[in-house]
């Protein structure tokens, strides 16, 4: 969906139209966002428009929307890409959709600052009713963390860490994978493996 401008609802609800550069970068080297507008399809009426005024780099061709039910209500809701982070990750703003006002609203999450960020390049599964997000610090570092919805929100549950081990100059690669089992951290795995050519 990264250069698709218009959306049609399932229900035929609203039409939601993208402005900006998706296609083509500006001087500059970045895709551009500058509108979304949700539109009633039946009035033909523009009930909502978010401008996130958002400039980004997108070497890996990220989609710049997704309409996904976040919130697992039977409405749909969607994510925009707002920004790069430090190091070229993809970050994206969560639009939950408020049957009460007929309008979304942007969702500010926990994890959406810190260590463990759920707006990271998120990959949803909506079978299991989860988030995965990867990001990374260089080549020294690298993330993989899995959010689960549960009892009407998001629980990180699982983690999977890569980093060069600062102890030795990055002599080694520390691996660990933890995970959440009856509501405490497990390690399930380790591994440090030595980046030094053997003689």
């Amino acid at each position: 969906m990264f250069g698709q401008t218009n959306y049609i609802s399932k229900d035929s609800l609203f039409r939601f139209k993208l402005s900006g550069n998706l296609e083509k970068v500006d001087e500059e080297g970045f895709h551009t966002i500058d509108t979304l507008e949700i539109i009633h399809t039946t009035s033909n009426r523009i009930i909502q428009t978010i401008k996130p005024d958002t400039k980004f780099e997108n070497p890996n061709n990220y989609e710049a929307w997704k309409i996904i039910d976040i919130n697992y209500d039977g409405n749909e809701d969607f994510i925009l890409i707002s920004g790069n982070g430090q190091y070229r990750d993809i970050l994206y703003d969560f639009y939950i959709y408020d049957i009460k006002t007929g309008l979304f609203s942007k969702w500010e999450s926990e994890f959406n600052d810190g260590a463990n960020l759920i707006n990271v390049r998120p990959s949803f599964d909506v079978v299991n009713k989860t988030i995965t997000t990867y990001w990374h610090n260089t080549d020294t570092f690298q993330k993989t963390s899995i959010f689960k919805f549960f009892n009407g929100e998001y629980q990180l549950v699982e983690e999977y860490n890569q980093e060069l081990d600062k102890e030795t100059n990055g002599k080694f690669l520390i691996t660990t994978h933890k995970k959440m089992v009856e509501g405490k951290w497990k390690l399930m795995e380790f591994e440090m493996i030595s980046l030094q050519k053997e003689n």
